[in-house]
C-alpha cells in the first residue's frame, strides 16, 4: 500500500522520525522527500513505493 503525503507526515511527526533517515532508507535524496512532504513536488511512483515501504511498519491513524 502506498501512503498519502498526509499519512506519511502524520507517521513521521508522531514517531519523531528524521527526514534524512527515512530518505536514506528509501534510497532517495532528503530534499526530494522534504519537497514532497511540503507539497512542492511529486514523487516518482517507485520513490513513493520506497517511502511507503520504509513507513509501512507504523500504524496509520
Amino acid at each position: 500500500m502506498t501512503l498519502t503525503r498526509t499519512q506519511a507526515t502524520q507517521i513521521i511527526e508522531r514517531e519523531g522520525m528524521k527526514h534524512r533517515a527515512i530518505a536514506q532508507r528509501a534510497g532517495i535524496h532528503r530534499v526530494t522527500l522534504s519537497r514532497w512532504l511540503n507539497g512542492h513536488a511529486e514523487l516518482k511512483p517507485e520513490n513513493l513505493q520506497a517511502v511507503s515501504s520504509v513507513l509501512a511498519r507504523y500504524e496509520i491513524n
